[in-house]
């Protein structure tokens, strides 16, 4: 894993395994479904992962050493 802010600027990404040289240090954001009663929440996982442009583009995340994504 890599420090906040921090990553590679190559190799392989960590979300869908991709050879790539544009990485960026990212913390995965999943969306949690609200209910009737419920309204929409993020949650953001605690470590650091390297992702391609491709993944950045397609799902939630923050990049590391940035505030939380709000909720």
């Amino acid at each position: 894993m890599y420090g906040a802010g921090v990553g590679p600027t190559s190799g392989t990404c960590d979300s869908c395994a991709a050879l790539g040289e544009d990485l960026v240090a990212v913390y995965r954001v999943f969306v949690l479904d609200g209910s009737s009663d419920t309204p929409v929440t993020t949650a953001r996982l605690a470590d650091v992962e390297s992702w391609c442009r491709a993944c950045r583009t397609r799902y939630p995340h923050d990049v590391a050493g940035t505030s939380p994504t709000p909720d």
